[in-house]
């Protein structure tokens, strides 16, 4: 996981929204606005690439996130802060999102969309912790759809007990993202298999923070 370099380049990207999008509003919403940079990178929503058969999404919107290039290589894809205003860290209970499957293959790992340890991850900053908390997908709980075959792919509080998260999140948390800066130059995670054989791209659906859930284009984007 290429966490340092890209961090210090992605603050910009992902903290900006918070100023941009706060209002006196006290209803907690989130916003889905994806960003990319460097070589070979994407991010886009993608009609019939997301999970099928939701009734609230007709054309079946997915979330592309792509890095065509080493790892390595100062490039990523992702989503910005999606809060609108910041939220007490006490109340953040669950970050999650989905990645494609097939209907039969039950073992995670074998014909599902790109899950490494650093890549897609969540970056969650938060006012009471001096690191990032980064919740690589690789670690995350894992939870198969037996009808379409997509995985959940969720973290759960307390976050601690997930690696790249050992000192929490506390305070208030201003910042929560998504980035992808794992390249087409790595073995897939968890899996046998020579260097390179990461496909560089992935797509993801049902963007999840608590119970707020973004899986398509909305008018503000």
């Amino acid at each position: 996981m290429r966490t340092k370099p890209v961090f210090i380049a992605l603050a910009m990207l992902v903290l900006w929204p918070l100023a941009a999008f706060a209002d006196d509003s006290d209803e907690f919403t989130i916003k889905v606005d994806p960003f990319h940079f460097g070589l070979g990178c994407l991010a886009t929503w993608e009609r019939d690439a997301g999970k099928p058969g939701q009734k609230d999404d007709s054309q079946q919107f997915g979330l592309y996130l792509q890095k065509n290039t080493a790892t390595a290589n100062f490039a990523a894809a992702g989503v910005r802060n999606m809060l609108r205003t910041p939220i007490p860290a006490t109340s953040l209970q669950t970050l999650a999102f989905v990645i494609s499957g097939f209907p039969g293959e039950p073992t995670f790992g074998v014909a599902n969309g790109y899950c490494g340890a650093g890549s897609p991850r969540f970056n969650v900053t938060s006012t009471g912790t001096s690191s990032t908390c980064f919740l690589g997908c690789f670690h995350a709980r894992k939870t198969q759809d037996p009808v379409t075959g997509w995985w959940e792919i969720k973290f759960i509080a307390p976050f601690t007990q997930f690696p790249g998260c050992e000192n929490g999140v506390s305070g208030d948390v201003t910042s929560i993202s998504i980035v992808f800066d794992e390249g087409n130059d790595l073995a897939l995670s968890g899996s046998p298999g020579p260097v390179g054989n990461s496909p560089g791209n992935v797509v993801i659906d049902n963007i999840r923070v608590n119970n707020k859930v973004v899986g398509k284009p909305t008018d503000d984007d």
